[in-house]
């Protein structure tokens, strides 16, 4: 047998609900029941608002992270293209054999 069977007090001193001793732990219940529900109603729209700032945010993190995966694809392309561009210049293998300097003629 524990203490809160024995004599409807808890361990830390309070009475406890289940053994029926509580009863002006539960006369006081309806007043702050409804002062509780006050508070609940306060910090529910507080967390709701808390909830709504934490979506928009989450949204244009989302949006921004959007935004700079296509700059960086931008980019990456550009940078693909100016490689090509100049890996191109120092390739001769386009030009025609009569404009190389061993090909001209010496008359």
């Amino acid at each position: 047998m524990d203490s809160t069977e024995a004599g409807g007090v808890g361990v830390d001193g309070k009475d406890d609900e289940s053994t029926g001793n509580s009863s002006k732990k539960r006369k006081g219940t309806v007043e702050e029941t409804s002062g509780d529900k006050n508070n609940d109603d306060k910090l529910d729209n507080q967390l709701q608002n808390q909830l709504k700032q934490h979506k928009k945010q989450n949204e244009y993190l989302v949006k921004r992270r959007s935004n700079v995966f296509k700059s960086m694809v931008a980019l990456l392309e550009l940078y693909e293209t100016g490689l090509d561009a100049i890996a191109r210049m120092n390739d001769l293998s386009f030009v025609p054999d009569n404009v190389m300097p061993d090909k001209i003629p010496d008359s």
